[in-house]
């Protein structure tokens, strides 16, 4: 019990560490649609294990101009974040899809879980506002930073009937090397 404590302590003081400190981007081209079938596949054992089916659906070569590892955490505390709402819950869904249009990027990550409050929703990329018992409020603070420095938008709607989306918009690039990632069947 002590060492679980400790990891969520050392967890809080490293989210807080990053927020309050401006961080240094790298802007590469990327390939969104490679970061996130890979993303996907590294979580999947877990969220199955979890009793969590998760998806992923790319359309197009979505490229843009970012920096790698700040965009993939945003990612994955996005679907961290649906798989604490989802809690353990039957038959619980994920699913992240890229796509790209009109010189726009867009990423939703969407859950079947039950949502967010209606009088929390605006709140909740605020710094420390949080709904979980143990959680800092960082999390979607440092998101939303992270996706304005790279020109983009997140926000958040909850979807028809139970469950949260959201969406990340980001401007669109000409991705000059054409690496070809085939999808796994799995991910089809």
């Amino acid at each position: 019990m002590i060492l679980s404590e400790l990891e969520r302590i050392e967890r809080q003081v490293s989210s807080l560490l990053r927020f309050s400190r401006r961080d240094e981007f790298v802007f590469v081209e990327l390939d969104l649609g490679e970061l996130v079938r890979q993303i996907v596949l590294d979580l999947r054992p877990r969220l199955e294990n979890s009793g969590i089916a998760v998806e992923a659906s790319v359309d197009g070569p979505p490229c843009c101009r970012a920096d790698r590892e700040k965009l993939r955490q945003v990612l994955i505390n996005l679907i961290e974040n649906a798989r604490d709402a989802l809690g353990g819950q039957s038959a619980g869904q994920i699913s992240v899809v890229a796509a790209g249009a009109n010189g726009r990027l867009n990423v939703w990550v969407n859950d079947n879980g039950p949502g967010i409050p209606d009088d929390a929703l605006a709140k909740i990329f605020e710094p420390f506002f949080t709904l979980k018992r143990s959680g800092t409020g960082l999390g979607l603070a440092i998101a939303r930073r992270t996706i304005e420095a790279h020109g983009g938008r997140i926000t958040a709607a909850r979807t028809s009937g139970s469950g949260m989306s959201f969406r990340i918009d980001l401007p669109a690039a000409t991705c000059r090397t054409s690496r070809s990632f085939p999808l796994p069947s799995s991910l089809r």
